[in-house]
């Protein structure tokens, strides 16, 4: 349902994953987002063209007193801005509006 809204709303999906990854899996998803945009060279590549930046992540989540917001992957917690860091401070992304949507239980422990 959230791809298909927000490909109605103009958005080209460009990663998909349905199984509960790790959190190394998690994050080469991000490296390779970085590294697929920064090779970029062509003005025309949708991806240098990009008005707006949407992240939806689907996990279960937690606030830890000394990391903050943190997403559980299948091995491990990592906090939510380690993770979307390296997207969210891109270089290149400066000034591209990004909507990041975080869909989680906040585990109480």
């Amino acid at each position: 349902l959230v791809l298909r809204t927000f490909s109605k709303l103009g958005f080209r999906p460009t990663q998909e994953k349905e199984e509960t990854l790790t959190a190394l899996d998690a994050t080469k998803l991000i490296t390779k987002f970085c590294t697929k945009f920064s090779e970029g060279r062509d003005k025309n590549d949708p991806l240098k063209q990009m008005k707006c930046l949407a992240i939806y992540l689907k996990s279960h989540g937690g606030l830890d007193p000394m990391k903050g917001t943190v997403i559980y992957f299948k091995d491990q917690q990592i906090p939510v801005w380690d993770l979307l860091g390296p997207v969210l401070d891109h270089e290149l992304l400066i000034g591209v509006p990004k909507i990041v949507i975080f869909e989680a239980c906040r585990f109480v422990s």
